[in-house]
């Protein structure tokens, strides 16, 4: 009993022993330096830059990338699909109901973002210029890709393959104006121009109506086609509010203010008629309307010559 006695007190002072060993020292508590800290991912989320603010036109560049995204994808599903020999067989160059499902949005998403921002940066009016030869393309297509029973058809599938190639070129060109209207900063998105700026502006709107006219009215009348009636409101647009900026500037002469007003109301009434339904009984106003914008833009032609001769170099 005394042997076993023995025995397990020594077990026991074995283990105290054991279970009272004493932790390594901590440098920190001796005043040494404390070992490094690895970064914590708060600290690394601190150190990167700050967000950019949210821009104050998020909507406007939101529905342009949206539409500049859906043009893209027509044309590829769709636009670059149209095969014009299909009309040999009695078929449709395009399944063009299945197309105006998906690509309609192209007109009425083009009508809204123009009405509400045309005027307001001279790099948007140039993009919405050519969203609007898209969307016209687009229609022109679509309503020449309906017509199966056409007799003389090897003319009309040339005329289709060229709308075809003309809109994908197009479509390629708004894309690359478009990124690059999008890759502006807010204060060149949208802005006002004045002086030299404002006068290359309002120029450029207004030299181009007759031209417009020529290309948008008169040759496609002429082929029997129908007008670019997206266009023709962009081209309008912009000529009115040309004129309303010149008419502004009381240092131009007068004579030349109200020729390019002459000039914008002309033009506005013309593009406004051939833009909208008009009727079959309403062609007869056609001649008139067409010649009232030629005598207008002789007239400010005119002015324009004398306002640049007399020194203005506008």
């Amino acid at each position: 009993m005394r042997f076993a006695s023995s025995l397990i007190m020594l077990v026991a002072i074995v283990l105290a022993g054991c279970s009272g060993r004493t932790p390594p020292p901590n440098p920190a508590a001796a005043g040494g330096e404390a070992a490094p800290v690895q970064s914590t991912a708060v600290e690394q989320v601190a150190k990167q830059p700050p967000a950019p603010p949210p821009s104050r036109h998020a909507a406007l560049r939101e529905g342009i990338d949206g539409w500049l995204k859906l043009a893209s994808t027509c044309q590829k599903r769709w636009f670059a699909k149209v095969d014009p020999a299909k009309l040999d067989k009695w078929e449709l160059p395009v399944d063009v109901p299945s197309m105006e499902d998906d690509c309609d949005k192209l007109v009425f998403d083009f009508e809204a973002l123009s009405k509400e921002n045309l005027l307001k940066g001279p790099e948007l009016d140039s993009l919405f210029g050519r969203m609007a030869m898209v969307t016209d393309l687009y229609t022109h297509l679509a309503l020449r890709c309906r017509k199966v029973g056409v007799k003389d058809r090897v003319p009309f599938k040339q005329m289709i393959a060229g709308l075809r190639d003309r809109l994908g070129a197009e479509v390629e060109a708004v894309a690359n104006e478009g990124a690059a209207v999008l890759a502006l900063d807010d204060d060149m998105l949208v802005r006002d121009v004045s002086g030299q700026a404002m006068m290359d502006r309002a120029l450029g709107a207004l030299g181009r109506v007759k031209s417009d006219m020529d290309e948008w009215i008169v040759k496609p009348r002429k082929e029997v086609g129908p007008v670019f009636k997206y266009s023709l409101k962009v081209s309008g647009r912009l000529a009115a509010g040309a004129s309303e900026a010149l008419a502004a500037d009381a240092s131009l002469p007068e004579k030349f203010r109200m020729s390019a007003s002459a000039l914008s109301k002309a033009w506005t009434v013309v593009s406004d008629f051939y833009a909208g339904d008009y009727l079959a009984e309403e062609e007869a106003k056609s001649d008139f309307l067409q010649k009232s914008v030629v005598k207008a833009f002789i007239a400010y032609d005119k002015a324009l010559a004398s306002f640049r001769k007399a020194g203005g170099h506008p």
